[in-house]
């Protein structure tokens, strides 16, 4: 019936019945003629299945195909994992149900820019725009730049790179190999953007559309864009390394000597953010801790020590300084009597 290949859209959604109608009508107005949609709800309890369920007859007068899955609330991790045996497209692309496509030629913009490309090829990616909540008004344009290692840029989140995934199409062929039995690691938090994107990335290109044609909302509310407090924080630090870890385990291309060196970055990099997290609220425990830990591994250097003494002297200076002002209170209360 078509003379263009398959592209499969996986969506996970939780909570999202009042956005996902944007991103699927975005989805119909798409210029290229095959494609196949799968959202799986992760146990949202709005109104998402019957959002979802009335574009099932829209997609198919567009000749598209739309799929709705539900999963009992398990994270998008494991929403992805599930999506991924359900893909039956060359081409893969995972926006986020909050989000949306800019522009109408936005799947047949990457395709074209992926179709004849070789096998050092693995993804492309366009610029995109973030815009507001309710007004979808344009904050920022936010231009792609090439990069000499996009594997490292993405491992340790360095040179600005950005995850946003609707920006992304990746070629399946390449995905089966890198992924084996498209299993990738699952978390409650863990997201699914390391999990695809570093075996795509390994010792491969990703190519460049600088043309906006994905929009990310920004929500204050956004699971992926939530901030918190210090245990918030290191939990999610936890889960991030996790994540790394277990994918660079997973991948069949990396040698064990790579492994391993990619392994030891990732280690320092998050011992590091967890000991300057304990150095910005000031806890001593977790100061302590942290610098031990990196002693340990042998990370530390002088700049970890200084900011150490100076965490900790700091926080005994407040304390003197606290307890002299509680003593003059004190005291002038009992001259008073």
């Amino acid at each position: 019936m078509f003379d263009l290949p398959l592209i499969t859209i996986i969506t996970p959604s939780f909570n999202c019945g009042n956005y996902i109608s944007r991103l699927l009508e975005s989805v119909l107005g798409q210029s290229y003629p095959n494609i196949e949609m799968f959202v799986c709800d992760d146990g949202s309890t709005d109104n998402t299945k019957e959002i979802v369920c009335s574009y099932e007859e829209k997609f198919s007068r567009r000749n598209y195909k739309l799929t709705y899955l539900y999963q009992k609330n398990s994270g998008q991790s494991v929403a992805i994992n599930y999506l991924l045996k359900k893909v039956n497209g060359e081409y893969l692309v995972w926006p986020d149900a909050d989000d949306f496509y800019s522009s109408s030629d936005a799947i047949k913009k990457m395709y074209d820019a992926l179709k004849n490309t070789d096998d050092s090829v693995s993804m492309v990616q366009t610029d995109f725009y973030f815009v507001e909540d309710n007004t979808l008004k344009i904050k920022e344009q936010y231009k792609i730049n090439d990069s000499k290692n996009w594997f490292e840029d993405c491992l340790l989140v360095k040179n600005n790179y950005q995850f946003c995934p609707g920006k992304y199409m990746a070629k399946m062929e390449i995905l089966d190999r890198t992924i084996p039995k498209r299993n990738i690691y699952t978390e409650k938090d863990a997201g699914q953007n390391w999990q695809i994107m570093l075996p795509l990335l390994f010792k491969r290109k990703c190519l460049i559309i600088n043309q906006p044609l994905y929009s990310v909302v920004e929500r204050k509310s956004s699971h992926s864009r939530t901030k918190g407090k210090i245990e918030f924080k290191l939990s999610r630090i936890q889960t991030y390394e996790n994540t790394i870890l277990e994918t660079l385990r997973t991948i069949p291309e990396i040698s064990e000597e790579d492994r391993e060196y990619f392994q030891n970055m990732v280690k320092e990099k998050y011992i590091d953010e967890r000991f300057n997290i304990a150095v910005q609220t000031g806890n001593r425990k977790l100061i302590n801790k942290f610098y031990f830990e990196k002693k340990n591994l042998g990370y530390v250097n002088k700049i970890d020590y200084l900011k150490k003494i100076f965490s900790l002297g700091f926080r005994f200076y407040n304390y003197i300084k606290r307890s002299t002002r509680f003593a003059v209170r004190k005291f002038r209360s009992f001259l008073c009597k």
